[in-house]
């Protein structure tokens, strides 16, 4: 029966959240679809860890809301509203660790949920944030500079704003296990360095295998597309884009931290 009242309550507030989401411009409606059903589906699993799913998207917003005053330009193929793909990759792990928990009962997958949170965290503030550098991101290995939000593509400034994403779930986590259940370890270090890691799976995941595009003036980007005029592929998986490093990012990140417990 309590899982019928969480899934009402999850039912209702994600559709309230994600109705003025897609109002405001942050999601697009299969987006904000794919949140009601993701979301009703984490909340009826596990009510805490989607107050930090919650910070996740909270945070993201503040920075688009900044980003779209400051009409930043991206070389990335995700620079409008959230779509359904997007809110799968950064959703989808955490659902995913929580069914398995569910299924073995296992209690090490709990870590392995903020992992997941984290490092969606800390690699949106580092992507997003970093495209405000004054000075261009660097290829990983060759330091070639490259167009601001190219996947793979690494600056000083969006490092910084990765560990701060990660510090700030990793700070909530602590304060909730210190506050509500200090008998239990909470592995404040351990989730902030995960979650950091994730910018860095992420990192090269997007430099060796993420599908890059040639554009009419030779510049490397993530857009199949570039206004109106198709760009030429260039390297990487084909159809693996920035939602599915994504997506992997979170799973490896979350294997990471159930295997070094």
């Amino acid at each position: 029966m309590i899982f019928f009242y969480l899934a009402l309550f999850g039912l209702i507030g994600t559709s309230i959240l994600a109705f003025f989401s897609n109002i405001a411009g942050w999601l697009t409606k299969s987006g904000a679809l794919t949140m009601v059903v993701l979301g009703t589906a984490i909340f009826t699993l596990s009510p805490e860890m989607t107050f930090y799913l919650a910070l996740f998207f909270a945070s993201s917003y503040g920075i688009q809301a900044l980003k779209k005053q400051l009409h930043t330009e991206l070389a990335s193929d995700k620079n409008g509203p959230r779509d359904a793909w997007q809110v799968l990759a950064n959703c989808g792990p955490l659902l995913l660790f929580l069914l398995i928990e569910l299924w073995t009962k296992d209690p090490r997958f709990a870590l392995c949920q903020i992992t997941a949170i984290a490092a969606a965290t800390a690699d949106t503030w580092s992507s997003e944030i970093g495209v405000l550098s004054k000075r261009p991101p660097r290829l990983l290995f060759s330091l070639k500079p490259a167009t601001a939000g190219l996947s793979g593509a690494v600056s000083l400034l969006g490092t910084l704003a990765g560990v701060a994403g990660s510090g700030l779930v990793a700070l909530f986590w602590g304060l909730f296990h210190w506050l509500f259940a200090p008998e239990t370890p909470f592995y404040y270090g351990l989730v902030l360095l995960l979650g950091f890691a994730g910018t860095l799976i992420d990192s090269l995941l997007g430099a060796f295998l993420q599908v890059k595009y040639r554009t009419a003036t030779g510049e490397l980007t993530d857009k199949a597309h570039t206004g109106q005029q198709p760009n030429t592929y260039a390297k990487g998986l084909p159809h693996f884009t920035n939602d599915g490093v994504n997506f992997v990012t979170g799973v490896l990140a979350g294997l990471f931290a159930f295997l070094i417990q």
